[in-house]
């Protein structure tokens, strides 16, 4: 067997030698060197720029302070916008609405006129030309006592059409809103009572007369104004008794006969009956008689029971009409 000749000096590896020579030094070597990531210097800041500083105010004394530190009391006009809703919550705006719509509707109405022109005829000749023609002194005591008596007649009239259709109508209500049963009633009143008035005005017509052509016994001139009193007060009682009426009737004609047969029998049927009885019945007719009430104030004089009598009447009925109407929209 040959031994294999020894590699002369300087000669060049083979390739499967210089192979596995070539991993080793590389495994050997160090890596690479690189030069470091240079990063730029930030960018100088601006100075802020230079502001004053302004002094320390000195301290306020105490009573100074606790001034500036309270509140300030709200302006009196503050309280300006709770005053309309206040009155839209009393109803005031939807009454006020009610009246001027029954108002124009009643002296837009023939009826209105012809009531008129009917209380002005026989009030002239039962109350003013029967005192001349029976050759008394002028008063209007009997004036008056007869615009009572023509106006029981002639009120249910009027307050028929103001409450008697109100099952089947709602004219009185406001178109911005519904008006409760106080408002209604109280419109309603109201307008009536302002009618009322309206066709008595007449009378100041006879104060002119017996002022300019009667010289003796002298007008009482206190004594009319006691008297007109009275009137406002009787016409308020008539109105209020005949929306009664015609809130509790369903029938247009009962509701005036009723209305009638109410206010005549205050006016003359009870004054009659006492007057034809004994005490002590005579003297509660007498008390419960409307004329007997009114007369104190025909003869100028103010008295306060014959007051309470009359507003008694007056919010008595307005309670009852307005409950009848309450009862009514409620069905």
């Amino acid at each position: 067997m040959e031994e294999a000749e020894p590699t002369a000096a300087g000669t060049e590896p083979t390739a499967e030698e210089a192979e596995p020579a070539a991993g080793t030094a590389g495994a050997d070597r160090a890596p690479a060197w690189s030069p470091p990531t240079r990063i730029p210097p930030a960018p100088p800041t601006r100075p802020a720029p230079w502001t004053p500083i302004e002094p320390a105010a000195p301290p306020a004394p105490p009573a100074a302070a606790a001034a500036a530190s309270a509140k300030p009391a709200e302006p009196a006009a503050a309280a300006g916008p709770d005053a309309p809703r206040a009155v839209r919550e009393s109803g005031l705006p939807g009454v006020a609405a009610i009246v001027r719509r029954e108002l124009g509707v009643l002296f837009a109405s023939p009826l209105a006129y012809v009531l008129g022109a009917v209380v002005v005829l026989l009030t002239s000749v039962f109350g003013y030309l029967s005192q001349i023609v029976g050759g008394q002194p002028l008063a209007m005591a009997a004036v008056f006592n007869s615009v009572a008596l023509m106006m029981a007649v002639l009120t249910p009239l009027v307050t028929v059409r103001l409450l008697a259709d109100e099952r089947r109508t709602e004219r009185a209500r406001p178109p911005a809103a519904p008006a409760g049963a106080r408002e209604l009633v109280a419109g309603k009143w109201l307008a009536g009572l302002v009618f009322y008035l309206a066709a008595i005005a007449f009378t100041l017509g006879y104060v002119v007369l017996i002022a300019v052509y009667q010289r003796q016994p002298p007008l009482d001139y206190g004594a009319i104004v006691a008297a007109y009193l009275g009137a406002a007060l009787v016409g308020a009682t008539w109105v209020a008794l005949g929306l009664v009426a015609s809130s509790l009737a369903r029938n247009r004609l009962v509701a005036v006969l009723a209305g009638m047969a109410v206010l005549v029998t205050l006016q003359y049927v009870l004054g009659t009956l006492a007057g034809l009885l004994a005490p002590p019945l005579s003297d509660l007719l007498e008390y419960v008689s409307a004329a007997d009430r009114a007369r104190s104030f025909d003869q100028g004089q103010v008295a306060l029971r014959d007051v309470v009598y009359f507003v008694t009447l007056t919010l008595g009925a307005l309670f009852l009409a307005t409950r009848a109407v309450e009862a009514t929209r409620s069905r």
